[in-house]
């Protein structure tokens, strides 16, 4: 081998075999037998061979990639799907190129066409504005868009989303059942693109309605969604809103805030406050108490939007298609009384 990059001549020629099959190898575009493809792989470790994956993408138009955006890559709920994805797209041969928004559209827009520059097949996008139409943008760019977890301002889209609202209902509808008739809700500020927390807004005064309470705008709060904002509210209430026993927070960060509130202030839960949260992945495992909590099927969540990337890939013209997933409510212990129990 000529001293510089190995080539798949190179390659080839040491394993003894064409640079057809050696193609085969690589791609898995044709069976190859067992002893062949092991002459190639020791001949790829020897020569220190790497694919030109500037060049394939040129000849077939194609590089393999997905480009991911999503708003904040901090958040577990996010993290969790992305690790759920990606063994399904590694396995049909495709490579993620991820990039957080910050939950700001300037940026999310520099990135998308950034990603478009570098000729990524597809996006999945957790959108954060309400003004874009991001399927016209994706026709803009010539680039498939794949939605999840919240919906864009646009029509005739591919996506992913769950609905949770009738289970926050049933939450809400249990603190009220068990002696909690006054149940507030910290929620996350809903003046963007925030569909799911909309949603969940929506099963809150759903379960009040169905109870013969009205919705009362004192106790609807919309705050930042973190860990700190959900504090400092159930501060905010504990200090200012005696008659509240009950709180139901639409976010997993708030509602890990709200309970520690709760704590520090030595509060019994369930018995002098109700608390539901959402959860991601398990964390009302490791709370004390067990926060019951409304929880996303993450996992699922990732494998079909992975799915539908490559159903996409595989068909640009495919017809619009939704998947939707549903939440479950998980547990108790911070909701029932222990009298009633």
């Amino acid at each position: 081998m000529e001293k510089g990059r190995a080539t798949i001549k190179d390659v080839a020629r040491l394993a003894g075999v064409s640079t057809a099959t050696v193609s085969h190898v690589l791609n898995r575009t044709r069976f190859v037998s067992e002893g062949a493809t092991q002459r190639v792989l020791d001949a790829m470790k020897e020569t220190r061979y790497s694919s030109n994956y500037i060049a394939k993408a040129l000849r077939s138009n194609k590089t393999h990639t997905i480009g991911v955006v999503i708003p904040d890559l901090s958040n577990p709920f996010f993290s969790n799907i992305l690790f759920h994805m990606e063994p399904i797209l590694q396995q049909a041969g495709y490579m993620m190129i991820l990039c957080d928004s910050h939950e700001n559209h300037k940026r999310e827009e520099e990135m998308i066409r950034r990603l478009c520059g570098f000729q990524v097949d597809a996006i999945m996008l957790t959108p954060v504005s309400p003004r874009v139409d991001y399927v016209q943008l994706a026709e803009q760019l010539d680039c498939p868009m794949v939605f999840m977890d919240r919906h864009p301002n646009s029509k005739n889209y591919h996506g992913v989303f769950c609905t949770a609202r009738n289970r926050v209902a049933e939450a809400v509808e249990m603190m009220i059942r068990s002696g909690h008739d006054c149940v507030a809700l910290i929620n996350r500020d809903t003046s963007g693109i925030y569909s799911v927390v909309r949603e969940r807004e929506e099963g809150y005064r759903d379960a009040l309605l169905r109870n013969n309470i009205q919705p009362d705008p004192r106790y609807i709060f919309s705050v930042p969604g973190s860990i700190e904002h959900g504090y400092v509210k159930m501060a905010d209430i504990l200090r200012d809103m005696p008659e509240v026993n009950g709180v139901f927070c639409a976010n997993r960060l708030l509602s890990l805030g709200a309970l520690q509130c709760l704590i520090d202030n030595g509060k019994r839960i369930p018995e002098e406050m109700s608390i539901v949260g959402f959860s991601a992945h398990n964390w009302h495992k490791v709370t004390t108490p067990r926060l019951s909590s409304v929880l996303e099927p993450l996992k699922a969540m990732g494998e079909e939007t992975a799915k539908l990337l490559l159903k996409v890939l595989e068909n640009p013209a495919l017809p619009p298609q939704q998947v939707v997933l549903t939440a479950e409510l998980i547990g108790n212990a911070s909701i029932v009384r222990s009298s009633i129990q």
